[in-house]
């Protein structure tokens, strides 16, 4: 079933649309999808060995699953404006601080 799209033009015309939307390019910009991507060999090679660098990139994922968990948290307590428009600030402050 298609979807009109005179239903999603609300989405993209609202307040938070642009903080919405830059939240991707943020994530881009501090390289932090690179790190994940890349992580046993970025480990493997500031010296840990074979093992250690694929259980570090383990370690980091459990992390990021655990954060994940408590933005979702985050967000059905404090809503999900709040908790973008935090979001919003701490990625630019960590982009340009």
């Amino acid at each position: 079933m298609p979807v009109d799209r005179h239903t999603l033009l609300p989405l993209y015309l609202s307040e938070m649309a642009p903080y919405n939307n830059s939240i991707p390019f943020f994530q881009q910009l501090t390289g932090i999808n690179v790190i994940m991507f890349y992580a046993p060999i970025l480990f493997n090679t500031i010296g840990f060995g074979d093992d250690a660098s694929l259980m570090s990139a383990v370690i980091t994922g459990v992390v990021n699953v655990g954060a994940t968990l408590v933005s979702i948290y985050g967000v059905d307590k404090w809503g999900s404006t709040n908790v973008g428009l935090l979001s919003w600030v701490e990625l630019s402050w960590q982009c340009f601080a």
